[in-house]
């Protein structure tokens, strides 16, 4: 539950930061954009959205399919899915529940290196070019 909690609020922030930087057009900023509507797609119309298709992004049945990017909504839910499917459970968990765990908790870990990553790293170096341009700082909205 926790890792889903946490992806969710990353989404939530990524978004935030992504509507900060809708009218600009300078390329560092678009470029950063991009990489966060890879990270946290905007919701679709009428919808939650951002969740990169529905199964958390584990690919097609019979092995022949692409996986689907991992987003930080489709770890989320994932994550949710795994812990609620063991939350009210009174058997041990079968093994299917395990490696669904297990591979939302690994999709989780992977997606949220990549956001930390983006929201550290990238964002300074962002704001260093930003600044040097003469344009305001893009800030990281609390939790």
């Amino acid at each position: 539950y926790d890792a889903a909690a946490a992806d969710h609020a990353a989404y939530e922030q990524a978004r935030t930061l992504a509507g900060q930087l809708q009218g600009a057009s300078d390329a560092e900023a678009v470029a950063f954009r991009a990489r966060l509507d890879s990270l946290a797609p905007a919701p679709a119309a009428g919808g939650r959205g951002g969740r990169g298709g529905r199964g958390g992004g584990f690919g097609g049945r019979g092995g022949g399919g692409a996986a689907l990017a991992v987003t930080l909504e489709s770890a989320s839910t994932a994550a949710m899915a795994a812990a609620m499917s063991m939350q009210n459970a009174d058997v041990t968990p079968t093994a299917s529940e395990v490696t669904a765990a297990d591979q939302a908790r690994a999709q989780s870990s992977t997606v949220m290196a990549k956001w930390n990553a983006l929201r550290t790293t990238g964002l300074a170096a962002l704001n260093a070019k930003r600044r040097a341009a003469g344009l305001a700082p893009i800030m990281v909205p609390r939790e």
